[in-house]
């Protein structure tokens, strides 16, 4: 699949999100045995998908770490750069900074359900993330081992988000949805809402389902 080609002044403004990005970064944590990223995240250099072992990724961590993709060494985990003080591995999510013609904070869920415990966590980040240079604006979740396309598949189809505006406004939350399992998973993420905000998303106001592409 051919990739759509940012005009001068997409990739102008692209470039400037990725160093507002970087002035929020706090430190520079070492990744303390914690694999998240290895495992949820694809690499397209390496044509790794979503939620699949990497052939790189060791008991200790990256076995090739110093010369690893650059989409790997410009991946920008909350944890890693000082935003959230729990490990992926140890909250359940895998928050993440990525940018897709605008910036998009991602919250992987690294084990079954953990998102009904930290989905408050997605969203504090979230909302200081709006507030910064970054302009951040939104939020998507992805259940744990959901068959999310990737750009190199060219089946943007079979992912769907259903927004969700939170109440202050701020920012928005979507919720990745497979095609051929929509009305589960959307069932899935209401129990998610109404466990860890009390707050179904029926009670909220409900966008239209849109496609995504990665």
């Amino acid at each position: 699949m051919k990739l759509k080609k940012r005009t001068p002044r997409q990739a102008r403004q692209w470039l400037r999100r990725r160093e507002n990005a970087r002035k929020v970064v706090l430190t520079d944590k070492p990744c303390g045995g914690c694999t998240a990223c290895c495992y949820c995240v694809a690499v397209e250099e390496l044509r790794k998908g979503f939620y699949s072992p990497c052939d790189f990724c060791g008991v200790a961590g990256c076995t090739t770490y110093d010369s690893r993709p650059p989409s790997c060494a410009a991946y920008f985990c909350l944890y890693s750069i000082g935003l959230v003080a729990q490990r992926p591995d140890e909250c359940g999510l895998l928050l993440s900074l990525e940018f897709r013609g605008v910036p998009v904070l991602t919250a992987y869920e690294v084990r079954p359900d953990a998102m009904k415990e930290s989905f408050p966590l997605a969203v504090e980040a979230a909302d200081f993330l709006s507030r910064t240079d970054v302009r951040c604006r939104r939020l998507e979740l992805f259940r744990f081992g959901a068959d999310i396309p990737t750009a190199w598949e060219g089946q943007h189809y079979r992912m769907k988000f259903i927004p969700i505006d939170c109440p202050n406004g701020a920012f928005q939350v979507s919720f990745g949805v497979r095609a051929e399992h929509e009305d589960e998973d959307w069932e899935w993420w209401k129990q998610v809402m109404k466990a860890s905000v009390g707050v179904a998303p029926a009670s909220l106001q409900v966008g239209m389902s849109i496609g995504v592409g990665y």
